[in-house]
């Protein structure tokens, strides 16, 4: 079966648009377009996820009589490089991994999400777990301490439905 695609001598696809360079010089919020060259106001393409900033080194074209910003060329500045899109965004892929040097930060404004038939965490030092509430559920919840386990409340219960087992050498209670 010959699958190759005919090229049809009438129909042709649409050409790239000419693109152009050029520096951000500044970002009117409004809008939300960055202006290059202190002339053109310019809105970023979609497939741009790294967020222009001033002095970034640009290319552009122009389709439908829109500047759009498709590239980033050249950052002199030292700034933050980040990821912004105007759409929720989605990775798919078989395995991801974000890998920082020295220290990595999540931020939600509302609600984080992890959902998995098995969540591992390692930590080398100190891992420190802070809420008003924190509520959690198992069917069964085992904790080990290699030398010393604190519990310390205002107020502790400790209720079980049909056994509480206290083994040590020595307890002190009062």
């Amino acid at each position: 079966m010959n699958s190759s695609l005919k090229i049809s001598q009438y129909l042709h696809p649409t050409p790239m648009p000419e693109n152009y360079i050029g520096v951000i010089t500044r970002f009117d919020p409004q809008q939300y377009r960055w202006e290059i060259n202190q002339n053109f106001l310019a809105q970023v393409a979609t497939s741009l996820l790294v967020k222009p900033e001033i002095g970034d080194l640009v290319a552009f074209i122009i389709y439908q009589e829109e500047y759009i910003i498709t590239q980033i060329l050249q950052r002199t500045s030292a700034v933050r490089t980040t990821l912004q899109s105007q759409d929720e965004m989605c990775w798919i892929a078989p395995k991801v991994s974000i890998q920082a040097q020295d220290e990595l930060e999540m931020v939600a404004f509302n609600t984080v999400s992890i959902t998995s038939n098995n969540l591992l965490q390692s930590v080398r030092e100190t891992s420190l777990q802070q809420a008003q509430t924190l509520i959690q559920h198992a069917a069964q919840v085992s904790m080990t301490a290699d030398e010393v386990m604190n519990l310390t409340a205002k107020q502790q219960m400790l209720i079980a439905e049909e056994e509480v087992r206290i083994d040590g050498e020595r307890i002190n209670m009062g």
